[in-house]
Formats: structure tokens, C-alpha cells, sequence
């Protein structure tokens, strides 16, 4: 569970799906994977794990979204690592080498938008370590 699973359809037809990529690098392979099954938009929700919210992972970042048409982080869930990064942090960190990042910090807008700016043959793709607080279930309310 939680490698490419795919959680079901939005009302307007965008393809959900969870995955567990919680490092820049497996995200990367995840959207590649899923550019060579959908022509649609791929908008990826992505929360990194405690390891790669750390100064020395922020190198990591560059260029591994390419193949995502957006890009957001949302609110990311506390950790207590001396160090780690927040959501809008990691949002710049992402913008420098991809310009498609957004950063949510509130669950309900970032549901909305994901229901409003997607259709048809769209992918919709959570990865991270965490549940995201239920919003994969949010997004795939009718």
C-alpha cells in the first residue's frame, strides 16, 4: 500500500493517487511514472519526511518536480528536529529550480483549489511520509 495507489476519482474525473515518496529523489520517479500514463496535468501535494526538511538535504531539491505540471506543499506536519524547514521555506527551496510551487497553509483551501483547478484525465498525487490529515479523502468527495 501507499506505492502509486490509486485512492479513486474527483467528481470531475482527476485520477487521486497516495504514494509514500517522502525524499525529493523518489518523487522524482514517481511523476515520471506517472508522466508516461496520463496527459493530463499531474498537480503534486509533496511533504518531505523529517530527514530531508535539513539544510544539507535542500540540494537534493533541485530539479527532481519537472515532471509535475504544479507543484504544493502544504502545512507540513511538526516535527521536532532542531532545524527543519517549514512549508513556505520549502516552497522557496522548490522555486528555485521549478516555478510551479505553491505553499497552503490552510487544509480547506488546498482542497478546494485541488477540486477546482482539475478535470478529466488529470492526476492528482499525495506524496509523503504522513496521512495528510485527511484530505486525500476531502479531495475525493462527491
Amino acid at each position: 500500500k501507499r506505492r502509486l495507489e490509486k485512492r479513486g476519482q474527483t467528481s470531475a474525473g482527476a485520477n487521486v493517487y497516495d504514494d509514500i515518496a517522502h525524499s525529493p529523489i523518489k518523487a522524482k520517479s514517481v511523476l515520471a511514472t506517472l508522466k508516461n500514463i496520463y496527459s493530463g496535468k499531474i498537480i503534486a501535494i509533496f511533504e518531505p519526511n523529517t530527514g530531508n526538511r535539513q539544510p544539507e538535504s535542500f540540494a537534493d531539491y533541485d530539479n527532481q518536480f519537472n515532471d509535475a505540471t504544479e507543484v504544493i506543499i502544504p502545512r507540513l506536519t511538526k516535527v521536532k528536529t532542531p532545524g527543519s524547514i517549514e512549508g513556505e521555506e520549502l516552497k522557496n527551496i522548490i522555486a528555485k529550480t521549478y516555478s510551479n510551487v505553491k505553499y497552503f497553509d490552510i487544509d480547506e483551501d488546498l482542497i478546494n483549489y485541488l477540486k477546482t483547478n482539475t478535470t478529466n484525465n488529470d492526476v492528482i498525487v499525495f506524496m509523503g511520509s504522513h496521512s495528510f490529515r485527511g484530505m486525500i479523502d476531502e479531495v475525493l468527495k462527491k
